[in-house]
């Protein structure tokens, strides 16, 4: 295997995977889906990568991303290079994921959008994005089927964009071109935030890889090897996210009691009687979503939070 000890780019899978399917980064995803597909989307889940292969002989195939969204579900693959190989085993990756989805009992149903977005290196810089005509996304005349369509995005075309320096095009598509580029050429477009906070992840990424020397395309085993070893080396950033979440924990019972001698003080100066319950019971209900607001900012489950401040998971979802 080609082992190569340089700097990982975004069309690296490994990289691609570490930096796109982390929770934290969801904003970044999102950024980059919408830029391809041209419309929003407003919710993201990323799911087991392992696909269902039907047959207990075949060892268990893997994609580079499996994405569910309020649009549909999304697959995505990193090529790097397309070739007839490529070509059928992606193929079979999103007919694999389309069958297993469209089929109820005996029946079928099309109301599930399955989209395959494909980054291939090695095509024709002059040839920009292709479709298969089986499922084009963009004629609906040349669909076959309503809810399939399968992207095969040129990164060569991408790469020369980018050395042509045009601006307005580079501003355009710059979210695609971004996964091409190293730091020194990611700091000429990172105004940007999307592109700031993928430079960010993906220098602190190539960090914790440095002393793996993993290969830009790795196969499924070596794959997972190098997640178990990444995991490793991210348990220590785990448990200092966990103690400060118990920290929160703690300190929320310190905001209440704040949060009731200020309701104490409001009602003191109404000099009402009525006013000290008052202000005992909304200060004390205040200090919780103050404090809910806060945990949630930080991304921390609402089950967690709501044990926590005693909040309903219907008053936190209001707080978003």
């Amino acid at each position: 295997m080609d082992i190569r000890p340089k700097f990982q780019t975004g069309m690296s899978d490994r990289a691609f995977k570490e930096v796109f399917l982390s929770k934290k980064n969801k904003h970044i995803l999102k950024a980059l889906l919408e830029s391809i597909l041209k419309e929003e989307i407003n919710h993201i889940e990323v799911l087991n990568t392992e696909l269902l292969t039907g047959n207990v002989h075949l060892r268990a195939k893997r994609v580079d991303a499996h994405i569910l969204t309020d649009i549909g579900i999304i697959t995505i693959e990193v090529n790097g290079k397309e070739d007839q190989y490529t070509k059928i085993r992606n193929t079979s990756f999103v007919f694999n994921i389309y069958n297993n989805l469209v089929k109820v009992g005996k029946d079928y149903t099309d109301k599930i959008r399955v989209i395959q977005i494909n980054f291939s290196d090695g095509l024709r810089k002059e040839k920009k994005d292709s479709y298969y005509v089986l499922c084009n996304p963009l004629n609906t005349e040349d669909r076959r089927v309503e809810n399939l369509e399968i992207y095969v995005i040129n990164m060569n075309y991408y790469r020369n964009l980018w050395y042509t320096n045009s601006a307005s095009e580079i501003e355009e598509n710059k979210y695609i071109i971004m996964l091409l580029l190293k730091p020194e050429e990611l700091k000429k477009i990172s105004k940007d935030r999307i592109v700031r906070d993928y430079m960010e992840e993906l220098i602190k990424i190539n960090e914790i890889f440095k002393d793996f020397k993993i290969s830009e395309f790795i196969s499924p085993e070596e794959d997972m090897k190098k997640i178990i070893e990444s995991e490793k080396v991210l348990a220590r950033e785990e448990g200092l996210k966990e103690g400060r979440e118990e920290g929160l924990e703690q300190g929320i019972e310190q905001g209440i009691e704040q949060g009731i001698v200020q309701g104490i003080e409001r009602g003191i100066e109404q000099d009402m009687v009525q006013g000290i319950e008052q202000g005992k019971r909304e200060g004390k209900r205040e200090s919780k979503k103050e404090i809910a607001t806060n945990l949630l900012k930080l991304e921390i489950p609402m089950e967690q939070i709501s044990k926590a401040t005693l909040l309903s998971i219907e008053e936190l979802q209001k707080l978003l």
